[in-house]
């Protein structure tokens, strides 16, 4: 109990030496907020209303915040360094050192504890990072159906779930599903990057996998039955998954195409015509409307003050204009 009131009254005594050398810093972040605030509040654009989503739009704003956590965990562990340190090395002036072995200690069960958490968050991000990129590379080979007149939408947001590509052409509507995954190293080179199709099961070099073909199939029903129903006229459309950097046997697997990215574009080329221009127009409209990204309804016209929206609000905004519509679309 002694020496436990003695830790106390020694890491009283440095409070305040501590507060007046973080002093500094605190004003730095103070002043560097306020700089921040003016030039949000000074700034305006020049539009009211932003172009489609990319590819892999809601992976990016995923992976920024999956960063921006790992960034505060990170930073909390090097606070918490900084002050233990500067702690230990005055108790170490002053010869207390079963205080300073005592603190040790309880800065290393610290660090353990936080380590699972941080390591946690870097698989997130790795996760989410190939995600983002597999959308971004499929998204490449997809736009160069761009040339030959064919109507192309990424990242497509629902209620609770996005739909990652969708092309409407002559020869219908294609809903296709991204998934990337990476290649094992430890297996012969010539079967490392091979994927079977089997059923509804995808056969890879370490494992089977059900629910990338599952997915698929249910994000094209839906968006089948939204499509109809914005539309007014029956709208089918079909099911592709696709895997990046992945040789696939045997594509076909009843009512869904599993194919390489560099695929899609002969498969879809070559299949004969369903759908009239003026069908094509009418759902390239609503699903250009669905899959445009929108700036904040706080937002003000040029010359006048702007706010920017903050990062709470980033993944509501592409709800803001259809929440009643979306709402009642049901995902099978």
């Amino acid at each position: 109990m002694k020496l436990l009131e003695t830790i106390t009254q020694t890491l009283v005594s440095f409070i305040p030496g501590l507060l007046i050398g973080f002093l500094p810093l605190a004003v730095f972040i103070w002043r560097l907020w306020l700089h921040k605030k003016q030039y949000h509040e000074n700034a305006s654009l020049p539009f009211t209303d932003l172009p489609r989503r990319p590819p892999g739009e809601t992976l990016r704003i995923q992976l920024k915040e999956c960063e921006d956590e790992y960034d505060l965990q990170t930073s909390n562990l090097l606070l918490a360094s900084a002050i233990s340190a500067t702690v230990i090395c005055m108790l170490g002036h002053q010869g207390k050192w079963l205080s300073v072995a005592i603190i040790s200690c309880i800065l290393s069960v610290y660090y353990t504890l936080n380590f699972r958490s941080v390591a946690r968050q870097l698989e997130r991000i790795r996760a989410v990072r190939l995600g983002f990129e597999g959308e971004r590379v499929v998204g490449e080979h997809l736009n160069q159906l761009l040339a030959n007149g064919f109507k192309v939408f990424h990242d497509i947001p629902f209620s609770g779930y996005n739909i990652d590509h969708v092309i409407v052409s002559p020869s219908g509507v294609f809903s296709v599903e991204t998934k990337a995954r990476r290649k094992p190293t430890d297996i012969p080179s010539d079967e490392r990057a091979r994927v079977q199709v089997r059923g509804d099961a995808l056969d890879f070099p370490k494992g089977r996998n059900h629910q990338y073909i599952a997915q698929a199939k249910r994000n094209a029903q839906s968006l089948s039955r939204w499509l109809t129903k914005a539309t007014g006229e029956s709208v089918h459309a079909e099911a592709i998954l696709t895997l990046p950097g992945w040789f696939v046997s045997g594509e076909d697997s009843g009512d869904i195409l599993v194919l390489n990215p560099t695929r899609i574009q002969s498969y879809v080329s070559r299949k004969t015509n369903v759908l009239t221009p003026a069908q094509i127009q009418r759902i390239a409209h609503q699903l250009a409307e669905q899959c445009r990204l929108e700036i904040d309804s706080s937002a003000k016209p040029v010359n006048s003050k702007f706010t920017y929206p903050d990062k709470g609000k980033t993944n509501s905004l592409f709800k803001s204009r259809r929440q009643t519509s979306m709402s009642k679309t049901a995902r099978s």
